[in-house]
């Protein structure tokens, strides 16, 4: 920060600032990669640690299509990238940067989206893992210094982001849990604005599918501020509204992760009822995401209980959390602390089932959704799932679920 003020203690026209010159110069203080583009051409990218593809393709659409001066944008693996628009239709991206380390998951998932061969992941790998931790408040910091000194507005953190709150005391008959974010929507909704919502609601209803109440919760602390559509003159009516579509997403997230339907819908229909009740905007979006934990917690609960013995359940957290490794029960051994044979042995007696076959079991029930419920081709997901090549992973996906994953796929969309 200092030496960002010693470059611009003397005001000047734009057209003085060597741009480029300040890229790498902020690159080199805060480690994270800095893209100057002008319209939607590349003209410069800056970064410390090797890149080959870089991550923000994923995402530039978006944030091109953003009218705000300077923002930022958050994926769904918690990283972000935060944007800065200058005159003569230049953008400063800078990006991405999170406050945890990339789980191998994670990295597989990215490489899988951006289509990365498998010659090249290793170093990928390695380049992402070395990008710097910079809180996201640094980085804006860092974009309203340059907005002020050539735009000449002051810009304050709270005017872009809505800092995170502890948050008060729910209802008793809600068991008084609380939840840690806070979203609060406006009037004025840009078609970037509705994508970010979008992504934050299927984000959501994938941890409430999967019964990841400690990942619902981690990204809670860092959860954006979002505007959403209008649905109503009246802004505590709208809230309750888009509290409904709410509550019938999370719903219906609920029951493809295994609750049942009846409890589901009555489960939402009391939180509903509980909603319209408040008169509070800052506690009907409370309590909407404490309806997004305890319907998460719901399927977490049907989840392990599904899984009848414990030494089950140890090896289901293990692949789940490493889905995207090529698990051996090797690996699994080595993390219960015990030897293959006793474990592939103790496994097969308490469960009837061979570590193998459970391994893959997982794994497929993963392809399934995806292949239901993404965007994503056989090709992509084999890699993502640690899959050698995508036809071992259509023999497998066939011998577990009964048909190849395109015959799958085409039964889902026809259904």
């Amino acid at each position: 920060m200092i030496l960002l003020f010693y470059l611009f203690q003397k005001e000047a026209l734009y057209m003085d600032f060597d741009i480029t010159y300040i890229t790498r110069k902020i690159c080199d203080m805060s480690g994270v990669p800095i893209r100057l583009y002008s319209g939607t051409d590349l003209i410069t990218f800056q970064s410390i640690v090797p890149l080959k593809y870089d991550p923000f393709l994923l995402y530039q659409e978006q944030v091109f299509k953003s009218g705000q001066p300077i923002g930022y944008l958050l994926t769904k693996e918690f990283d972000y990238y935060c944007y800065l628009r200058l005159p003569n239709e230049q953008l400063l991206v800078i990006g991405p940067s999170r406050q945890n380390d990339f789980t191998e998951s994670e990295i597989h998932s990215l490489a899988c989206s951006l289509c990365i061969p498998d010659d090249d992941f290793e170093t990928f790998q390695q380049g992402i893992r070395s990008i710097i931790h910079m809180p996201l408040d640094s980085l804006l910091q860092i974009l309203s210094t340059i907005h002020y000194v050539i735009n000449h507005e002051k810009i304050e953190l709270e005017d872009i982001k809505i800092l995170q709150s502890a948050q008060e005391k729910i209802m008793d008959d809600f068991n008084n849990e609380y939840v840690e974010s806070r979203i609060f929507p406006t009037d004025t909704v840009e078609h970037s604005d509705r994508l970010k919502a979008f992504q934050v609601e299927q984000l959501i209803c994938d941890y409430i599918r999967h019964g990841d109440v400690a990942g619902l919760l981690t990204w809670c602390e860092t959860a954006p501020s979002l505007r959403t559509s209008v649905l109503s003159k009246d802004y505590l009516r709208h809230l309750k509204n888009t509290f409904i579509v709410a509550a019938t997403l999370f719903s219906r997230a609920s029951v493809r992760g295994g609750m049942d339907v009846e409890d589901s819908i009555s489960l939402s229909d009391s939180y509903i009822k509980k909603c319209e009740e408040i008169y509070s905007p800052r506690e009907i979006t409370e309590l909407q995401f404490h309806m997004a934990r305890t319907f998460a917690e719901k399927v977490e609960k049907i989840r392990l209980e599904r899984i009848d013995s414990d030494l089950k359940r140890k090896v289901y957290l293990y692949v789940q959390k490493n889905i995207s490794s090529p698990i051996r029960s090797e690996d699994i051994a080595e993390a219960l602390y015990m030897s293959r044979s006793y474990l592939s042995t103790l496994f097969k007696k308490t469960t009837g089932i061979n570590l193998n076959d459970y391994i893959h079991i997982i794994k497929i029930s993963e392809a399934k959704h995806l292949l239901a419920f993404s965007d994503k081709n056989a090709l992509m997901i084999s890699h993502y799932l640690g899959y050698s090549s995508q036809s071992y992973f259509s023999n497998i996906f066939k011998k577990y679920a009964g048909l190849t994953p395109k015959e799958f796929q085409n039964q889902v969309q026809n259904k």
